[in-house]
């Protein structure tokens, strides 16, 4: 499959990490990079894949939230990758988002059904999910635990495990999700379209309600296949979780 992925305007060139490159093209599949000048619609009606990457901070104005710890915003990026992510979902493409992918599909999602307020919010700063930076650790070692679904990463497996997993998160934007952590071990659909495969408490307060969320699947909402992780699987070259997503070549 063509797997699209959206290069970063920066000043008079485009930029993407090349390990997003090798990361689709290991994974067996044909790596296409898109920019502004693409047509969005044209890109989603080729039948290909789209991958949101990590990159810059989601500018929180454009979700009627004060800026007030978000580093090095870019509105023209963010809305590319909107346009993007729109014309795949309404095409009913598959979409994986990374870290800045992740959260711009998790705050369309809230944009969109408001309703989902009280379990989920999109917050600007947490602590300890950027330890890759904090501590000078090269970018393809982990940095802490999350729990994760691993039958739902990663497929095959018959019934539900929750296990603990390494993972090199590189994030302060975060989604909070507030669900007692022993209920998403029972369960871990969040809303009736929005399920985690993974979260932590790492930086939550003692008195905080509920985990971070690190990785989601959408269910019934539209038809596309839409998923996402808050770490960089590219760096790790997990290759089996974007297989797992967009199938064999």
């Amino acid at each position: 499959m063509v797997i699209v992925i959206p290069a970063g305007p920066e000043k008079s060139t485009y930029q993407i990490n090349k390990a997003y490159i090798d990361y689709i093209a290991d994974a067996g599949h044909v790596p296409l990079i898109a920019v502004p000048q693409n047509k969005t619609k044209e890109l989603a009606q080729g039948k290909f894949g789209l991958l949101l990457p990590g990159g810059k901070d989601i500018d929180p104005i454009f979700y009627g939230d004060n800026n007030w710890g978000s580093h090095a915003t870019d509105p023209e990026k963010d809305a590319f990758e909107r346009e993007l992510f729109w014309a795949f979902f309404k095409a009913e493409r598959p979409i994986f988002g990374i870290c800045r992918g992740f959260q711009l599909m998790v705050r369309e999602y809230i944009l969109k059904n408001p309703k989902t307020g009280t379990d989920l919010q999109y917050q600007q700063h947490i602590s300890s999910h950027a330890a890759t930076s904090e501590l000078g650790l090269s970018r393809t070692i982990p940095s802490h635990y999350v729990k994760a679904r691993t039958d739902l990463l990663y497929g095959g497996a018959k019934k539900k495990t929750v296990d603990f997993m390494p993972v090199n998160s590189m994030h302060h934007q975060y989604l909070h999700v507030h669900k007692d952590e022993k209920e998403l071990e029972k369960t871990s659909m969040v809303t009736p379209t929005l399920q985690l495969t993974a979260w932590a408490t790492r930086g939550l307060g003692a008195d905080e309600v509920g985990v971070v969320g690190e990785g989601i699947i959408f269910r019934n909402w539209g038809k596309s296949k839409i998923a996402g992780v808050q770490w960089h699987p590219e760096e790790l070259k997990d290759h089996n979780l974007l297989i797992n997503h967009f199938g064999k070549e």
